[in-house]
């Protein structure tokens, strides 16, 4: 705790030296909330879970290495017509993204990282956890012609991204009129 009252004092004192004015008369409350930290990240081949399975709005990826952020986003990219599942249909282009400086299994935080790399994509990941689904990474590049949304999947200790092609159909069943939904990203 005296490190954060001392890194605070340090934030506040380098305000003031740019001019603010301004002066910390008390803290009134100071509340610390800690988790901990287990940074999410992809790795090889996981299956898809029967509930998602079914609603046919995902393709996953099955490769054994920990490129499977790679290989969704490449299927976005160039879509198969048959067996889309198959890492076949996109080695051929996996020198196709610029990745210089990233480390894989990419890590949920990277994938900042990644869209300055590729300045023509915007990434969404989602989560699937107690069955709804979570924003875990959100782009904050509007503007940009290609937009891909990731599910990454979880069996507790791996980690694996998938493909989402059709993000009505995966958020079905969260009404009954059965019609088409359009999502917003930041929900």
């Amino acid at each position: 705790l005296e490190e954060i009252a001392k890194h605070l004092v340090n934030k506040l004192d380098q305000f003031n030296e740019r001019g603010s004015g301004w002066l910390l008369g008390y803290v009134s409350k100071c509340t610390v909330s800690t988790a901990l930290y287990r940074p999410l990240s992809g790795s090889s081949f996981l299956p898809t879970p029967t509930i998602i399975l079914n609603k046919k709005a995902v393709v996953n990826i099955e490769n054994n290495d920990e490129l499977c952020f790679i290989w969704s986003v490449l299927a976005h990219l160039h879509p198969a017509a048959d067996h889309p599942n198959r890492l076949y249909h996109y080695k051929k282009f996996e020198n196709e993204l610029n990745v210089e400086g990233l480390t894989f299994p990419l890590a949920v935080a990277d994938v900042a990282k990644f869209e300055k790399l590729n300045s023509n994509l915007r990434i969404n990941v989602l989560a699937y956890e107690e069955k709804d689904f979570i924003p875990l990474y959100v782009s904050k590049y509007h503007d940009r012609p290609i937009h891909i949304n990731l599910l990454l999947l979880s069996d507790g200790s791996k980690h694996h991204y998938t493909l989402v092609r059709c993000m009505s159909r995966l958020i079905a069943g969260r009404s009954l009129d059965g019609h088409k939904h359009y999502v917003c990203d930041h929900c």
